[in-house]
């Protein structure tokens, strides 16, 4: 018998078009689109596998087989490459290394909100899924012609999708995924009198056509089981576990380990997440060339978009500089007047990466040159706010080594009183608050900051957390949803880092002082040998507020269990008696 009206591979076209179509929809979800040229691949692989065998077998398992092992190959190709059999085939090595890939993408997926980094194993995660719907879709709608079962898998996706993104699903996108599914339903109606796939119609070998066959239970149970396998198990692998500092691997919403994938530290900070456990695995070492106490923080990335629900590192379209072209001076700070001021220090260290597995690189603040192996991959910089940030997945890796050339800040408070403002597009941009920030926020910061010099006023609000505010260091979140949580926080005067930094922050916001949070580790443990061990319990996330000529100044308000003392510029006696020599100065 013929195709009547079927043209040849049209339905798996059909099929592998839906699926593509509805993986779209989780663009939004990953940074950057590589995963989905990866993707393509694997949708089309199988595809041209299954038209190769409805020319060949009437085997549902047989062809279904082929179709998982093609995926298999494409997998094994683009993310353990040189691991298998004959360079293809998954082998016991290829399943080592995936099992290591898995367990990267699994420490990402726990740990991170949308859009998240694309790190190998992320990606095997987000293509296996997708792999998985293909070969779902294309059995169930063109080898057993169920187009309206397909549909489960094609949904699982896009609800995904829909889930995870916190403006839900945009129209647009619902519709491009819909509408290839609604034409793969209008073709196998027309073509049903035809031939659709191998299996719609039977010909007799005398002629005439005979009712299509049953599929065998096995068919129907294993086909049945892959569907499962991606309409329930592919939305429980995306990347949207909690929003903890340290998820799975370290701090807040779940277990803090550090599996054979390393430990990333999230840098979406939710305020509604409680602290949970945290790993005592060692993040990294570092050495002080010259000796001397290590008392500043590593920092990761800035944190300055708020929500209402979350910090996040803010997109504004800037690209990266790349590292090797050296990193920008720090705004708002004069680096040579600093430094000729005794205000800036220089300082190198070297640093060498353990259980930490992130698309940024641990510095103090400000970095003036970062040295790197030949072999670390493309590191850029972010102009505005100087994070070292990996590019096209490149993450740090255990035993990788790195100088970093920065500087110690160490002014005195008489060095941070305000001499003029700051820019009006650090002002604006920096200032911004969340439509919903209870107007109380505002209301109390204006009675614990009183009245005087920015430096006055932000080194009282440290001080009301520290000291005065009778707050105290509690690894549970103090409750409340949305932005609604810093009022329960300063309502119950409870909370850890997190709480603090960001409490602070929107309280100098409200003030018109341009304030931001950071996230990265406290300065770590000294070691007999003179190195500084940095533990993943020892993330943290502290606040800055860009003050006049001096830019972007480091203060401390979670209490002093966790992070020792407040910068020494930061006491309010101190800040009141700069003030005080200045006036008498005029």
């Amino acid at each position: 018998g013929g195709r009547e009206g079927v043209p040849p591979g049209a339905p798996s076209l059909l099929a592998g078009v839906a699926v593509l179509a509805a993986a779209l929809s989780l663009l939004p979800l990953v940074d950057g689109p590589g995963w989905f040229v990866d993707a393509v691949l694997v949708v089309v692989v199988v595809g041209l596998v299954g038209v190769v065998l409805d020319a060949l077998t009437s085997s549902a398992l047989v062809r279904t087989g082929a179709q998982v092992l093609a995926a298999l190959m494409v997998l094994t190709a683009l993310y353990a490459p040189g691991s298998g059999v004959l360079g293809l085939l998954p082998g016991p090595a290829a399943l080592a290394s995936g099992r290591l890939l898995v367990d990267e993408g699994m420490a990402v997926v726990r740990s991170s909100l949308p859009p998240v980094a694309d790190p190998p194993g992320l990606r095997l995660l987000v293509v296996g899924g997708v792999g998985a719907v293909a070969v779902a879709v294309d059995v169930l709608a063109v080898r057993l012609g169920r187009v309206s079962t397909a549909g489960a898998p094609l949904l699982a996706l896009v609800a995904t999708a829909a889930a995870l993104q916190r403006t839900g699903l945009p129209v647009a996108a619902f519709v491009v995924a819909a509408v290839p599914y609604l034409l793969l339903l209008r073709a196998e109606s027309r073509w049903r009198e035809g031939r659709w796939g191998r299996t719609a119609t039977r010909w007799r070998r005398g002629g005439g056509r005979a009712t299509r066959p049953r599929p065998s239970l096995v068919a129907v149970a294993g086909t049945a089981a892959v569907a499962l396998l991606a309409a329930v198990v592919v939305p429980a692998l995306g990347p949207w576990g909690g929003t903890g500092l340290l998820g799975a691997q370290g701090w807040g919403g779940g277990p803090a380990g550090s599996g054979p994938g390393g430990a990333r530290v999230n840098p979406l900070l939710s305020l509604a997440d409680d602290l949970g456990e945290r790993s005592d695995a060692t993040a990294l070492t570092y050495r002080l060339e010259g000796g001397g106490p290590a008392t500043e923080p590593l920092r990761l990335v800035t944190v300055d978009v708020f929500d209402g629900d979350t910090w996040r590192p803010r997109d504004d379209g800037t690209s990266l500089q790349p590292l090797e072209e050296g990193v920008p001076e720090p705004p708002g700070l004069d680096v040579g007047a600093a430094v000729d001021a005794g205000v800036a220090v220089p300082q190198v260290l070297q640093v060498e990466v353990a259980a930490l597995r992130q698309e940024y690189l641990p510095a103090p603040y400000p970095a003036t040159a970062v040295e790197l192996q030949p072999d670390a991959g493309d590191w850029g910089v972010r102009p505005g706010t100087l994070d070292l940030v990996g590019e096209g997945g490149t993450t740090t890796t255990e035993g990788q080594t790195y100088a970093v050339r920065s500087l110690r800040l160490v002014p005195d408070a008489a060095d941070l009183v305000e001499v003029g403002g700051p820019p009006a597009s650090v002002r604006t941009t920096w200032t911004e608050l969340p439509d919903d920030l209870p107007p109380e926020i505002g209301e109390l910061a204006e009675q614990v900051a009183g009245d005087g010099e920015p430096l006055q006023r932000v080194a009282r609000l440290q001080a009301f957390f520290r000291d005065d505010g009778g707050f105290t260091y509690s690894e549970e979140a103090p409750g409340g949803t949305g932005a609604g949580s810093v009022a329960a926080f300063l309502d119950r005067r409870s909370g850890y880092c997190v709480h603090f930094a960001s409490a602070m922050a929107l309280m100098a916001r409200s003030l018109g002082l341009p304030a931001r949070v950071s996230v990265g580790f406290l300065p770590g443990t000294a070691q007999a040998d003179g190195s500084y061990r940095v533990r993943l319990s020892d993330a943290h996330a502290w606040p800055e507020v860009y003050l006049g000529s001096d830019g972007w100044v480091r203060f401390e308000p979670t209490p002093g269990v966790r992070t020792g003392a407040a910068p020494r510029w930061s006491a309010v006696d101190a800040a009141d008696a700069a003030v005080a020599a200045q006036e008498e100065a005029q």
